[in-house]
């Protein structure tokens, strides 16, 4: 009631409850205040009451009348803390009391910087050896493989020699000739393709690699700049044709690859990179946007599934956030920004089109702000900093990505390897199956000419 009756004034109202040895207080607040000097103001008053049974003290920040916590300090009543002894609680003076915005006052956050927690990192490890052991087990098997293709071809050589004895065996001259052609067709171009795959998963041994997909526009270079704490200098280039190139970064122990927008991906050149990105990541993100959903860009995803790579749909929502009065409303509105009822209603539609037209049963969506993430690394909002990169939605995507890790890490590193090659495989059998096609023809062909 004391601390109540103090900040009522400043409209800021205080509720506590205890949990055993632990306090927790909600600051709940509509114009604008300096939470670490309320926090300490609050901690010193209750350290004042003595409450010898108390041992630590959760303060949250919160708007009026919403549950959704901002800001969370710990604090321990059992040590001795200069910051809380020493703070002095006052009313930020330079704000204007007829302001209603909202404005936040603390450190900005270096997300992109913070180390992988116990149990990612002991996964990534796992993926590692999982990954070194693959490896080995799909290059034995290309080798197989490759020794199988030249001894076939040893044998049609020798088979070929013998034709020229023989009349009758000479009818195959041709077709000898013909299949040798596309065996060296496999070797020269599928068993190559394979081979660099491989070369190239290889050097990726220790990477967990997630690729970015999606449309030009859709925000993949603004979730770059702010992943690799870039400048922004590349953001709103989208329809440039520089943005063919990919980019690799790094992330939170994680590599990552911003690819060109799928629209940039024209002529078999573009779509064998396309190709090679997918067959080297072991996630995918598939980036859209809310102001424009256009359904037949998820017939992209279509290869993912082809070779069973995860991939979780980002949808960006691209609210106008150009000014300092577009940030203080997106914060102060950010409940209407991110109707729930509107995104819903987009998922269904995701849902409905990919079960329908490509088969898919389950896709994880998550609603994301990537330009609040990308602001939120700027000095020059460093004071909104915090709140626009929880509003930014980028550490719910980090959680979805490494759950998934620590679940179904060591799987989906496995499958980059198998999958992918099980893939090149398939190319194999099907150009094996039209040489055999071939041949049972030309037999067919030599038997009717000796029944006449």
């Amino acid at each position: 009631d004391f601390l109540n009756s103090f900040l009522r004034p400043e409209k800021i109202i205080v509720q506590a409850q205890r949990k055993q040895d632990v306090l927790e207080v909600v600051i709940y607040f509509e114009n604008a205040i300096d939470f670490s000097k309320v926090s300490r103001f609050v901690i010193r008053e209750i350290r004042d009451g003595r409450l010898d049974s108390i041992e630590q003290v959760i303060v949250y920040s919160r708007y009026k009348n919403t549950e959704k916590n901002l800001l969370t300090n710990l604090f321990s009543l059992k040590e001795n803390n200069d910051d809380i002894n020493q703070g002095k609680f006052e009313i930020d003076a330079s704000t204007p009391k007829t302001e209603e915005k909202v404005i936040f006052k603390n450190e900005k956050k270096e997300t992109q910087n913070i180390e992988p927690d116990k149990d990612m990192k002991i996964a990534l490890e796992q993926c590692s050896q999982a990954a070194r052991i693959a490896y080995k087990v799909n290059y034995k098997y290309t080798q197989r493989i490759e020794e199988m293709l030249l001894l076939f071809n040893q044998e049609l050589d020798n088979k070929r020699i013998n034709s020229l004895y023989s009349k009758k065996a000479s009818n195959f001259e041709k077709v000898f000739d013909d299949i040798r052609t596309k065996v060296d067709k496999i070797l020269d171009e599928i068993l190559n393709d394979l081979r660099l795959s491989l070369d190239t998963k290889k050097a990726n041994l220790e990477n967990y690699t997630i690729a970015l997909f999606g449309r030009t526009k859709a925000g993949k270079s603004t979730l770059r700049e702010t992943l690799s704490y870039g400048d922004g200098s590349t953001i709103g280039k989208g329809g440039q044709r520089t943005t063919r190139e990919v980019h690799e970064y790094r992330w939170r122990g994680l590599k990552l690859i911003d690819t060109p927008g799928i629209e940039a991906y024209q002529g078999e050149e573009d779509t064998a990179k396309a190709d090679n990105i997918i067959d080297q990541s072991d996630m995918i993100l598939f980036l859209t946007t809310d102001d424009s959903v256009q359904m037949g860009e998820f017939n992209a995803i279509q290869k993912f599934k082809e070779i069973h790579k995860y991939f979780v749909v980002l949808l960006n929502v691209k609210e106008r956030l150009n000014t300092l009065e577009d940030i203080e409303e997106f914060l102060d509105n950010s409940q209407d920004i991110f109707d729930e009822k509107r995104l819903s209603e987009l998922h269904h539609h995701i849902i409905d089109y990919t079960k329908q037209q490509l088969g898919i049963e389950k896709i994880d969506i998550v609603n994301i702000h990537a330009r609040a993430a990308f602001l939120s690394i700027q000095d020059e909002y460093k004071n909104f900093s915090g709140q626009l990169w929880d509003l930014s939605q980028m550490e719910k995507v980090y959680h979805l990505i490494s759950d998934d890790i620590v679940n179904n890490g060591v799987k989906r590193r496995v499958g980059t390897f198998f999958d992918g090659t099980d893939h090149f495989f398939l190319q194999i059998e099907e150009a094996l199956s039209e040489i055999q096609d071939s041949l049972k023809s030309h037999l067919k062909l030599l038997e009717n000419k000796e029944k006449t």
